[in-house]
């Protein structure tokens, strides 16, 4: 598994955990589900993380016209902002942040990098936190695989 280059789990890019497998469509649906992003995740999962990478926190007014350059849309790929002007255009919308499915992404990093050989220490340094905390991911998940977030309490 290739090191990532974020250190905390506030820095996780969800799409790129798809990309890479770290996470799935349905994951990303189940954490959208009940929520302002329930349709995107319904339509789209991929467009989902990006919109909550990009936009994660805030509270948007989403236009029902395109975007004017200079916008916060303009980090958005074409894909994901028509979708939300589709979607939620003319409307506010709560982007929320997805923060325990970036915890659940890193756990699962930290999982992986410790079966291939890291020390505790190694991945204390790396995430920028101490041993008990990598030891508390490590008892958290031990025996589960990191279960999907569907299956979490």
């Amino acid at each position: 598994m290739q090191i990532p280059t974020w250190r905390s789990a506030a820095e996780v890019r969800l799409a790129e955990a798809l990309e890479e497998g770290l996470l799935s469509g349905e994951e990303i649906q189940s954490a959208c589900a009940g929520g302002s992003l329930e349709a995107f995740g319904d339509v789209a999962p991929e467009a989902a993380a990006e919109i909550c990478d990009v936009l994660g926190g805030l509270r948007c007014y989403i236009p029902t016209l395109p975007h004017e350059p200079g916008s916060l849309f303009d980090d958005l790929s074409a894909e994901a902002r028509n979708l939300l002007l589709e979607v939620a255009g003319g409307d506010a919308v709560a982007i929320p942040r997805l923060y325990r499915l970036r915890l659940l992404v890193r756990d699962r990093v930290i999982l992986a990098l410790r079966q291939a050989g890291a020390s505790t220490t190694e991945l204390a340094q790396q995430f920028q936190c101490t041993d008990r905390a990598i030891y508390q991911v490590l008892e958290k998940h031990r025996g589960d695989g990191c279960r999907p977030m569907s299956e979490h309490r």
